[in-house]
């Protein structure tokens, strides 16, 4: 049941113990989950399924050598960040019941990656570009991850595997640029509010696609991190600033907009011949959540809302994700 994965979480969350934070050298470790079912105010299970990422991103003096590059962006005040995160995606069509092929509908799908990140900040832009290798097929496990959830929810199971995208592997690279605006501060220099637009592009053969949008913050102590990014289609976690404030809360609103060359999960393979269903060019997202940190822990949620991705598709998709996340100084 339901209840039973916020229990679990919550102990998760509540285990860890309590330590505070400096500009010693931070390392932020995240672990976010997402799932259309749970965590979602739609209650459907489709498309976008569900998701996690486990990572660890770090401040450093220099950026990795296979990303110095970059160091053409940087000044006198660059911080850097880097590190490395494994994540798994599960797609499926609308009725899992079926375990015939669904001609009109998104192909069972699942991804295994792993992505290697660097962040060159320079006072109110932020750099970020990400390489990101994988698999897609039935070496991603889709089908044991995900009616592992589904029994220990007490859901129905998904019976269509046997159809899903065939084995593949991904090599993509994900490029995205933020810059924070309209940032309003308290008389002691906490703030509370900021507007950070960006912009991004994605090229290898899992997407291709450039994206615009924003996301506007609301709160108090928010952190100099440019805010918290969408799961999908480029997972990444927030920059890890070299100071914050003790607590931080805040509400956030965004909106991304995306025209798709590639979408490898509704085109199909791009080596054989499989499950694909005509896709829709321009989509967007829709999101909303809230973000509370407490010292070093910190937890967010939010609901994304999806356009529609392909032709035959008339629903908005939704689903939610939950980041939990802990900072350790060494």
């Amino acid at each position: 049941m339901r209840l039973r994965f916020f229990i679990f979480v919550a102990i998760i969350f509540s285990a860890v113990p309590r330590v505070s934070i400096s500009d010693e050298n931070p390392y932020d470790f995240n672990y976010s989950f997402d799932n259309d079912y749970p965590f979602s105010v739609l209650n459907d299970d489709r498309a976008y399924s569900g998701g996690q990422r486990l990572s660890l991103i770090r401040t450093t003096d220099r950026l990795p050598i296979v990303f110095r590059f970059l160091e053409w962006f940087t000044s006198n005040s660059s911080q850097f960040n880097s590190g490395f995160a494994l994540g798994q995606q599960l797609y499926t069509p609308d009725d899992i019941s079926r375990r015939d092929p669904i001609e009109d509908d998104e192909p069972y799908a699942a991804y295994l990656s792993g992505s290697f990140l660097s962040y060159l900040r320079n006072e109110n832009t932020l750099h970020l570009f990400q390489v990101e290798l994988g698999v897609v097929g039935p070496l991603a496990l889709g089908e044991n991850i995900q009616n592992a959830i589904h029994r220990f929810i007490g859901y129905r199971i998904a019976e269509g595997w046997d159809n899903q995208l065939k084995t593949e592997p991904i090599l993509n690279l994900f490029y995205q640029q933020k810059r924070t605006f309209w940032a309003l501060k308290d008389a002691k220099g906490v703030s509370l509010s900021d507007f950070v637009p960006n912009a991004a592009i994605a090229a290898g053969n899992l997407y291709v696609y450039g994206q615009v949008g924003a996301q506007f913050r609301l709160g108090y102590g928010l952190s100099d991190d440019f805010g918290p990014t969408m799961t999908t289609p480029m997972s990444a976690e927030p920059f890890v600033p070299e100071q914050r404030q003790p607590w931080e809360a805040y509400g956030f609103l965004a909106a991304d907009f995306r025209y798709m060359v590639r979408n490898l999960f509704l085109d199909g393979n791009t080596f054989q011949t499989g499950p694909r269903i005509d896709k829709r060019a321009l989509v967007y997202d829709l999101d909303f959540g809230f973000l509370f940190r407490y010292q070093a822990f910190r937890i967010a949620w939010r609901q994304v809302l999806r356009s529609q991705e392909f032709q035959s598709n008339l629903k908005t998709h939704g689903f939610g994700s939950v980041l939990i996340s802990y900072t350790h100084n060494f």
